[in-house]
């Protein structure tokens, strides 16, 4: 959507695919001005080759911005993970953004242009046995810290944060939502000790209250989210955040932002518990 919308405003997009010969890929190489890149953000020649290829094509224009979009989720407790599942998840959400970043981050100086790394609001707020809590603080509070000040050297206009909600019910990421079934393949990976500390019915209890609450949350309209990414591609004086929350992200952000870490776990598993007797 942010590609397509970007094009009809006459920006020349390029757009990494981790697919490039999907159906959607296919449709955006019938769109005028856009180009399509087979980029796995996990893969050091992909990055190298899509760099190469933008650098090639740009000729004496310049790049404006980078927008940092990839991710995988995980609601998993970090005990029921295998290390290949944490790895993966830290390699496409954290460290995905840093190499995407590192190798544009030169052309970026010489255009002044920006980097937007987009993620869910939930970012700052966490549960601290979630591998989620990990994983979305080094990306917000550690790459995006880390990528600004270096650009800052040339201009402070540079870096740009999109929190967005944590779902939406018209996206593909939903076809795995929580990646509550790659859940219960890694618990049952465990150790025997690790799976004996858990009762078939609060495994259960789990991840159905994870299924309810993103059930719950999720949005209808992602057109909202490319909204604000369009804006932190276009706004000449960018803001640092650009938040696409509605009332109910917004009202928990307020209240979990206020509260104590051990406060916010008390209630969290409060929720949880709730949701697991209501449903």
């Amino acid at each position: 959507m942010l590609a397509r919308s970007l094009s009809q405003q006459g920006f020349l997009v390029y757009a990494g695919c981790l697919d490039s010969n999907t159906e959607g890929a296919m449709v955006l190489k019938k769109c005028r001005n856009v180009r399509v890149l087979q980029l796995d953000v996990t893969k050091d020649n992909q990055i190298d080759e899509a760099l190469e290829a933008v650098k090639r094509d740009l000729g004496s224009r310049v790049l404006w911005a980078v927008v940092a979009n990839a991710g995988i989720p995980n609601s998993g407790l970090i005990e029921w993970m295998t290390m290949e599942s944490i790895v993966r998840v830290f390699d496409v959400n954290v460290f995905g953004v840093v190499r995407v970043a590192k190798k544009f981050l030169p052309l970026l100086k010489r255009s002044k242009g920006r980097v937007v790394i987009v993620t869910s609001v939930y970012v700052l707020v966490h549960e601290h046995r979630q591998i989620k809590c990990l994983v979305l603080y080094f990306i917000v509070l550690s790459s995006h810290n880390a990528i600004n000040p270096t650009v800052f050297v040339l201009s402070p206009d540079t870096a740009a944060f999109l929190q967005s909600p944590q779902l939406f019910s018209q996206t593909a990421i939903n076809d795995n939502v929580g990646s509550l079934e790659a859940v219960q393949r890694d618990l049952n990976k465990q150790a025997p000790e690790v799976i004996a500390d858990y009762t078939e019915a609060e495994v259960k209890n789990w991840l159905k209250s994870a299924s309810t609450y993103y059930s719950y949350s999720m949005r209808e309209n992602p057109q909202e989210v490319v909204d604000q990414m369009i804006s932190a591609v276009r706004e000449t004086d960018p803001k640092t955040c650009y938040p696409a929350t509605g009332p109910f992200e917004y009202a928990s952000l307020c209240i979990l932002r206020t509260l104590p870490d051990e406060a916010v776990d008390y209630l969290i598993l409060g929720i949880r518990k709730l949701i697991i007797l209501l449903c």
